[in-house]
């Protein structure tokens, strides 16, 4: 309960000091609108239109760097004020959302597909695909307005991934034919990554593209009449005009740096996010520890409860169990936020949904080893004089956690690996800062070795400590 109300305390503060302050939700990977530099720092069109933004609207600017598919419902949640990552602007998403549209005309009319190292055939339309392959696989990002476009072409079957980077790496170990993309991002990654080729194709007869755009819920009228000023000021101060000119007209390839020394320098980088994972796996440690002795207690054969209660506990942990983590943590992150008013961030809605799913775990864990004890024990304490909270405190508990350690020293290595789906709702611990590295230097061989390294070395360091506990009990 003690977290909880922590917690609730650093929801109020974060409110409190959003006055001032512009939150701007972006996926990262995505260049050149917005990517990682060497330093893990955000860089991009997008990043800095938005600064400029700010400073036109006299507010400084925050960035919150999500999942793609969770852009606009943040949007609408009021976790960000804009979203700014070349996010399209098509009828479905106008029906959701205000664009202040920002991709000039002569851009919107074709998309571009990203072969690996050479064009099958000849290529003008989407059409042609089927034609060159029994079955054209082409990849996709999930909640972009390309997935219905692909779903209505006979003879293409769209591959729908999270992020650019799976797209791209899809391609390059031939998992997949092809991606598709805005064609200002297929030629930014074909500037860094000339083993790509880019063949820029016209859009469907049907198919409504009107380009990109800086997207803002549609009852913040206020918002959208400022920032669609502050455009209107960069765009005839010629501050739009350098910005493309920087980003949309670079030239040059990737870092070809390879060796031990890339290596350290990947370790490094994962070392930032390993912090993250280490507090956001102490404290959801803790409110399983917490939350699971107290339902354990109430739980137990030899604890006098409400049974109501009992069922209560019972019906948590059937719940918990039954479903993925992955649908936890989202249901954290957008559904509890709604129900309870109360604006989580990306950080502490997925440090309850861990917390909350070791719970029934570790209420299990302690309930069993609770009615494992024999009988006599409670009986003999009793004849004692022992009260029931005296029994639990000086009797049973005390054997509950030396039998169980073994098993709950399991359960927070299964917690710290867990932490890793953070990544989905953008906490930048270890996996989400290595999925974005792999976005900018397509080198997953050692960025996703050097991940397994990091949590090898946090589970490791957990293993040790428990088997220290272990040999302090037994003596």
């Amino acid at each position: 309960m003690s977290l909880l109300v922590v917690a609730a305390a650093v929801f109020v503060l974060r409110q409190d000091s959003t006055d001032g302050v512009l939150l701007v939700g972006t996926n990262s990977g995505y260049p050149p609108y917005e990517v990682l530099d060497a330093h893990g720092e955000l860089v991009g069109f997008d990043i800095d239109l938005a600064r400029h933004i700010g400073k036109k609207l006299n507010r400084r600017v925050v960035f919150n760097d999500m999942a793609f598919d969770a852009l606009i419902v943040s949007l609408q949640q009021k976790k960000v004020d804009l979203v700014l990552a070349g996010l399209d602007i098509t009828p479905k998403n106008k029906q959701e959302v205000d664009f202040v549209p920002y991709t000039p005309a002569e851009e919107i009319a074709k998309l571009s597909l990203l072969f690996w190292q050479k064009v099958p055939g000849d290529v003008t339309s989407f059409e042609d695909l089927p034609r060159l392959f029994d079955q054209a696989i082409i990849c996709v990002q999930s909640g972009t307005s390309y997935v219905p476009l692909l779903e209505q072409i006979p003879g293409i079957s769209p591959k729908v991934l999270t992020s650019m980077s799976d797209l791209i790496m899809d391609v390059k170990y031939k998992k997949s034919h092809a991606c598709v993309f805005e064609s200002a991002v297929a030629h930014a990654i074909a500037q860094e990554h000339p083993e790509f080729v880019v063949v820029d194709v016209n859009l469907p007869v049907g198919f409504v593209y009107e380009g990109t755009g800086i997207a803002i819920a549609k009852d913040r009228t206020d918002l959208y009449r400022d920032v669609d000023g502050a455009m209107q000021e960069l765009h005839a101060d010629g501050t739009i005009k350098a910005l493309r000119e920087r980003w949309f007209a670079r030239s040059g390839g990737a870092s070809k740096t390879t060796g031990f020394g890339f290596f350290i320098s990947v370790l490094t980088q994962l070392a930032r996010g390993a912090g993250v994972t280490i507090l956001a796996a102490i404290l959801a440690i803790l409110l399983g520890i917490i939350g699971g002795m107290l339902f354990a207690i109430v739980g137990a054969r030899k604890v006098f409860a409400p049974q109501i209660i009992k069922w209560l506990i019972a019906g948590y942990v059937f719940v918990v169990r039954g479903t993925p983590m992955y649908v936890q943590i989202l249901i954290f992150y957008f559904v509890v936020p709604e129900l309870l008013h109360v604006p989580f961030s990306p950080f502490m809605a997925g440090v309850l949904a861990v917390g909350c799913n070791s719970i029934a775990y570790v209420s299990e864990i302690l309930r069993g080893t609770m009615n494992a004890l024999p009988d006599g024990q409670w009986e003999a304490a009793h004849v004692l004089g022992y009260s029931r909270f005296q029994t639990l405190r000086y009797i049973v508990l005390p054997q509950v956690f030396r039998m169980a350690l073994p098993s709950l020293a399991n359960e927070g290595i299964t917690i710290t690996k867990d932490t890793s789906l953070l990544a989905a709702i953008g906490v930048l611990e270890v996996t989400r800062i290595a999925q974005n590295m792999n976005a900018n230097l397509l080198k997953p061989i050692p960025i996703f070795l050097g991940v397994a390294i990091v949590y090898l070395l946090i589970t490791s360091i957990i293993s040790m400590v428990v088997s220290y506990l272990e040999k302090r009990v037994a003596q």
